[in-house]
């Protein structure tokens, strides 16, 4: 936890990354252990080289009870086409599931990438607007934790 709170003072980018195969990867994994794991750039693969190291991730799960937000995870490491695939870690599990339902026609999600290309795709670009709203709701769910998590984002600049 110590680890995100040094980096609060540094600009970082949101991004959303959606884990679709319910075998394969649950986002719940690394959200409760804090670990890490290596994810490999499939879809939008640009989004995968601009990603830094310290940035956020919104992580979106499909295929399990209801379609959402379940928490915020962290770029450990960066994607090096080639040499090394992207490291993410989880920081932060949601209380309860920001339900895909409540945002999917939110005129601020609609501007992002990820509601353009329609979730074709495994990491998404966000707007600031968008991001504000994930955080009100966070804030409107007591989740004061998950709603710092998100302050000082450079997209919201």
């Amino acid at each position: 936890m110590e680890d995100h709170r040094e980096r609060a003072d540094k600009a970082f980018h949101v991004w959303m990354m959606i884990s679709s195969d319910r075998h394969s990867f649950r986002w719940d994994h690394i959200l409760r252990t804090g670990e890490s794991v290596e994810w490999s750039a499939r879809r939008v693969l640009s989004n995968f080289k601009r990603a830094g190291e310290g940035d956020r991730i919104l992580c979106y799960q499909t295929g399990i009870r209801e379609k959402g937000l379940v928490g915020i995870a962290e770029v450990v490491h960066p994607m090096i086409e080639g040499i090394r695939n992207m490291e993410i870690r989880g920081l932060h599990r949601f209380p309860q599931t920001i339900s895909y339902q409540w945002f999917r026609k939110l005129p601020e999600y609609r501007q992002t990438q990820a509601a353009r290309l329609r979730h074709r795709g495994t990491m998404f670009s966000l707007t600031g607007p968008f991001i504000r709203r994930v955080r009100e709701r966070l804030k409107e769910m007591g989740d004061l934790e998950g709603a710092q998590l998100l302050e000082g984002a450079a997209d919201e600049g």
